[in-house]
């Protein structure tokens, strides 16, 4: 599960914020003089994007463990997903992209991850 979590969180705090918000990301590592002319990202590859990461992670744990434990990490994504909305409640959230949160938080992603990890698992065990 530690690899799974490690590409989530290295996939995502480099890749996935960088499809996010191109021009923070930028500004934030201090070549922000190529916002000018750096495309734009449009959300629908955005969209694409996530579920392959989501669907690598699942490839990496089932690579390295039995189908068991891509279940197992599900589990532990999709209880990170809900302490995350808990939270986002008590802060207040839950007017615009409210429906859209839930569907990529606990079906777009745990689908993916499944997709990703029990169908390439490795069906005998390793030695």
């Amino acid at each position: 599960m530690f690899i799974g979590w490690a590409f989530l969180w290295i996939f995502f705090e480099y890749v996935g914020q960088f499809l996010v918000s191109p021009d923070e990301w930028l500004f934030v590592r201090g070549i922000a003089d190529i916002r000018s002319w750096w495309p734009n990202i449009p959300a629908p590859v955005r969209f694409i994007i996530a579920p392959l990461a989501c669907a690598g992670a699942g490839w990496v744990v089932a690579r390295f463990h039995e189908r068991e434990m891509v279940l197992i990490f599900v589990v532990t994504v999709l209880a990170w997903n809900l302490a995350g909305l808990m939270y986002a409640f008590r802060q207040g959230w839950g007017r615009e992209g409210f429906l859209i949160g839930i569907v990529v938080n606990f079906v777009v992603i745990p689908v993916s991850i499944l997709v990703g990890g029990v169908l390439t698992a490795r069906t005998e065990a390793v030695e």
